[in-house]
């Protein structure tokens, strides 16, 4: 089978709400071929063998993208990712087929950064154990130590697109923000955790940060510090962060991601008064859908002009 206009193969989201968007702001001129989550890799060959572009995500899934794939489309241009992670996408692989792997750039970060900030506050000013004196009738007969964010060092380890836009919302708490990755550092790592009072991470997941936050970086930290994960969380050896926050040698975690994903109801983490919790959804709202989705066209209409597509993935190590 043929198309005339440039067929953009879209594997379905988990949620109905996104397909639909995809489809009315598909833009005039291109075909769009749904692709079931699940599709089997001869449902995959049909449909990638005409396509020029493919969009989806594969963050979160038992699903990855094949040298099977990639040979049945032999028109494939771009794979445009609808997510900021991608540690699942094989770039080498791609990079032999010569089709370039992109995400969305920054269509997510204010909204993760806004998350951010959540977390902060919410283990700073012990918002769980509040929300619960009030509705147990207990008011304020039991309160927790509470702290300001105002004035407090923090760092932040990786500095992409979320972690600047953590940055900008800080200053308005006249925060001093410090940071380090690969590319840019305003302080050493081991200085950072040393003398932050909050410390942020925002690095992908990959062979060189899995663990990356383990004892001997949580026992530089200071007692009365608190850590905060919006990244991965296989970043964090989780079993170490339990001990220190158990012991007292950690005040306090906010934590978007966890490993593993969901965690099982007996982890003991999940029970200690001073981690705040939400279930890997610092970067969902209903606002932030569209904005991804029009990235993604945009990226993939730049590419069907000829021109070079936006936010290459770069390599993980």
């Amino acid at each position: 089978m043929g198309f005339c206009m440039p067929a953009i193969v879209y594997r379905l989201q988990p949620w109905a709400f996104v397909d639909r968007l995809v489809s009315e702001l598909l833009p005039a001129g291109f075909t769009l071929l749904p692709l079931a989550r699940d599709a089997t890799a001869a449902e995959r060959a049909t449909s990638l063998a005409d396509a020029e572009f493919l969009m989806g995500s594969w963050v979160t899934t038992t699903q990855t993208l094949t040298e099977a794939d990639y040979a049945a489309a032999p028109r494939l241009k771009l794979v445009q990712l609808m997510s900021a992670g991608y540690e699942h996408v094989d770039l080498n692989l791609a990079a032999r087929h010569v089709v370039p792997v992109a995400t969305f750039g920054d269509a997510m970060a204010s909204l993760v950064a806004e998350h951010t900030l959540l977390l902060m506050l919410a283990v700073y000013r012990r918002l769980l154990q509040l929300d619960a004196a009030v509705r147990s009738g207990t008011w304020r007969g039991s309160e927790p130590v509470l702290r300001e964010l105002r004035g407090k060092r923090v760092g932040l380890i990786g500095f992409g697109y979320i972690a600047q836009a953590v940055e900008v919302r800080l200053h308005a708490f006249d925060c001093e923000v410090v940071h380090f990755s690969r590319h840019s550092a305003s302080l050493p790592r081991d200085e950072l955790l040393a003398t932050s009072d909050v410390v942020s991470l925002h690095v992908p997941l990959a062979p060189s940060t899995r663990g990356l936050i383990g004892n001997r970086e949580l026992a530089l930290m200071k007692p009365n510090a608190v850590l905060i994960n919006t990244s991965r969380g296989p970043v964090v050896d989780q079993p170490a962060l339990l001990a220190a926050l158990r012991d007292g040698r950690l005040a306090g975690a906010g934590l978007d991601v966890l490993d593993p994903e969901p965690p099982s109801i007996d982890d003991p983490l999940l029970h200690l008064p001073n981690v705040v919790f939400t279930p890997h959804n610092g970067g969902q709202a209903e606002e932030v859908w569209p904005r991804i989705v029009r990235t993604c066209f945009d990226n993939i209409q730049r590419v069907a002009r000829g021109e070079p597509p936006l936010y290459l993935a770069p390599p993980l190590d």
